[in-house]
């Protein structure tokens, strides 16, 4: 079998997410470990940076061999784990699967496909997050019997009134956010190191700009995720389905 990896364009992917996300944070420290090199921004730097790295080996040690009877997948980075997977044999090891396209995989021609196993003890999936049309319809007509179907194709699909996001769901779960701390801790250390910058920050109106900016943009990335968020039903499967910023498609199989 041979080795095949996600499309190049992962790195186009992935990079461009890591820094709409976290661009803010990882240039700050890069210019206050320039300019003020204490052992906080320096460890903070060096944990982006890590993760920057991850991104990069990820691309070569998550692989897929594919035949017209097996699936194998490697997965990890620095502790690899394989996966063999027998067409056969899918109903028995494979819980679901999902498709997804967040904007940065809309804007490359991209989709990310998470596979699901039953005898995992967690949430965790097999991720293979760039694989170009080609490679997703390959491993779509493998798992089939997964194979994600729409309203349209299904005329029996039931949707479930009370499975549609709230607003009061979509600003609960926007709040939550371990990026407020970073934010917090690099606007502390501005204020530490540059003494003409305290006080600045001691007024009231600017830390609510700052600290209400944070969370007006997570509360606009969450709705934008998950607004169009749904679940239909059908005889024998629950359907999830995205349709706004996030593209998903998820299909979870009853326990009969």
């Amino acid at each position: 079998m041979q080795v095949r990896r996600q499309s190049r364009k992962y790195f186009l992917v992935r990079y461009a997410r890591f820094f709409a996300y976290n661009g803010f944070v990882y240039f700050g420290l890069l210019v206050a470990v320039c300019v003020v090199p204490n052992w906080w921004n320096i460890l903070l730097f060096i944990a982006y940076d890590l993760a920057l790295l991850v991104i990069f080996l990820s691309y070569f040690t998550n692989t897929y061999q594919l035949t017209e009877t097996t699936l194998r997948l490697q997965t990890g980075t620095f502790f690899l784990t394989t996966f063999e997977l027998q067409k056969a044999d899918l109903a028995q090891t494979v819980s679901n699967f999902r498709i997804e396209q967040n904007i940065f995989q809309k804007l490359c021609g991209t989709k990310g496909l998470q596979l699901y196993l039953k005898s995992s003890t967690s949430e965790d999936a097999l991720e293979l997050y760039a694989l170009s049309p080609a490679a997703l319809a390959e491993l779509s007509t493998f798992l089939a019997a997964y194979q994600i179907r729409s309203s349209k194709e299904e005329p029996n699909l039931k949707e479930i009134p009370l499975a549609q996001t709230k607003l009061s769901t979509l600003l609960k779960t926007g709040l939550f956010s371990t990026r407020y701390l970073v934010y917090l801790v690099f606007i502390l250390q501005l204020g530490t190191n540059f003494p003409k910058l305290q006080a600045f920050l001691v007024s009231w109106w600017v830390w609510l700009l700052l600290l209400g900016g944070a969370v007006l943009w997570h509360l606009s990335i969450q709705y934008l995720n998950f607004a169009k968020f749904k679940l239909f039903e059908t005889e024998t499967t629950f359907n999830i389905q995205n349709r706004l910023l996030l593209t998903e498609d998820n299909v979870i199989q009853k326990r009969l």
